[in-house]
């Protein structure tokens, strides 16, 4: 069984470690965007193309 579990845990610390520097970034991007105070409107027509 802990054979098992140590091959399912393969690749998941650096699945876990790019997963924490993108929330990361985007916790930048939003910082950055809510001081420039861009209107809302304005920014989520500019993700549209992101989000699809």
């Amino acid at each position: 069984m802990k054979i098992f579990a140590a091959s399912a845990a393969d690749g998941k610390p650096i699945k876990a470690a790019r997963y924490h520097l993108e929330a990361k970034a985007w916790d930048l991007i939003a910082k950055a965007l809510s001081t420039s105070r861009i209107p809302s409107e304005m920014l989520s027509r500019a993700l549209d193309p992101v989000n699809d």
